[in-house]
């Protein structure tokens, strides 16, 4: 008799033999059922928009002081808005998504961010996007991803004309845009406490929104990220990776093993001394923007005692906690002695480009 065949037989006997649980509740009806999966769907949905809110609110000053040390091509107009239709979710969010805004076709304002220049103008949520300048925005599935071009190519120097639908009565509004480093955040749908740049973008995950609970500390992990796409780092990485891999060819053509040794140590050549400059710069970043530094390198303490492991030296891409504190502290110290002085935060870093300003 087959391995197979026994199992077979045997699993019925298995099953009869598990052990049942002593309570059977009755089972939801059906509608009572639909009616709060609706209802939890609305609160995710919910809690998402305050997020999404909070990254907005955050990086706003960040990205706007950053412009002295953005590459040309990276300095775009930010009005400060955030739309979407009902092509723009997917997922258990979009039928919650639909029927909290009644999106359709048409792109429809979200949320606002204070202090842009659309809250200045007075852009408000629920209003629906028309045309800008006397150009009609774009409606349907590629609505959104138009309109950010559209909105990309406005001019900084001069307002801007919006037309919007609001409560079925047309209203223009002149808006001026605002120059701003054009690196999007992400939100990730991730528990994990981390936050990454890839050199276009600044992904944040959730973990990270629910561990740094002050507005403080969410700014410095944004800064941070910010100061690695600005700086260059996730480049410089693959390049130092790929001159690595070379070796390993280069010893495997040898005939001498090398599963990726080069490779890796190309990679972590100088990751810990990155992680510093991001740190310095990103502190800058939150001094140009006139955001409080009183106690920011305390975060650095917070994530030792949740991680304790990495308070020693991590061996690996990242300097320890320890060494991240004292280096914040003394950067800080750094900002403060030229604040005291009245001279210029510029950072104390070489890879810098010539400043704009």
């Amino acid at each position: 008799m087959s391995c197979l065949r026994l199992l077979l037989l045997g699993l019925p006997l298995l099953l009869t033999a598990c052990s049942p649980p002593q309570i059977r509740p009755p089972a939801p009806p059906p509608a009572l059922l639909a009616l709060e999966k609706e209802k939890q769907h609305g609160l995710a949905l919910e809690l998402w928009q305050q997020r999404r809110a909070r990254l907005n609110r955050l990086a706003l000053p960040l990205t706007r002081a950053a412009l002295p040390f953005c590459d040309e091509d990276r300095i775009k107009p930010q009005l400060g808005i955030s739309f979407a239709n009902q092509h723009s979710f997917e997922g258990p969010l979009r039928d919650a998504a639909l029927r909290r805004w009644q999106l359709g076709e048409a792109l429809q304002v979200l949320q606002v961010t204070p202090q842009s220049p659309a809250a200045e103008a007075g852009v408000r949520p629920g209003d629906t996007l028309v045309s800008v300048n006397g150009t009609p925005l774009a409606v349907g599935e590629q609505a959104a991803a138009e309109a950010l071009e559209q909105f990309s190519a406005l001019a900084t120097d001069q307002p801007a004309k919006l037309t919007l639908s609001r409560d079925r009565h047309a209203l223009t509004l002149a808006i001026q845009p605002q120059a701003h480093c054009d690196y999007p955040l992400v939100l990730l749908a991730d528990d994990e406490v981390n936050a990454f740049a890839d050199h276009r973008r600044v992904l944040v995950t959730r973990g990270m929104l629910r561990f740094a609970t002050s507005d403080q500390e969410l700014s410095l992990v944004l800064a941070h990220e910010l100061a690695h796409n600005l700086l260059g780092h996730v480049p410089s990485t693959v390049q130092n990776a790929l001159v690595g891999g070379m070796l390993d060819l280069l010893a495997i053509g040898y005939g001498i093993p090398s599963p990726g040794t080069f490779a890796v140590g190309g990679y972590r050549r100088y990751s810990q001394a990155f992680e510093t400059e991001a740190d310095h710069l990103g502190l800058y970043l939150m001094a140009r923007a006139g955001l409080s530094l009183q106690g920011a390198a305390g975060f650095w303490r917070r994530m030792a005692s949740d991680q304790p492991a990495y308070i020693e030296e991590t061996g690996g891409s990242h300097p320890s906690h320890a060494q991240r504190f004292l280096h914040l502290e003394s950067t800080l110290e750094e900002i403060r002695d030229k604040q005291a002085r009245g001279e210029p935060l510029t950072p104390s870093l070489d890879l810098l480009p010539t400043l704009r300003e």
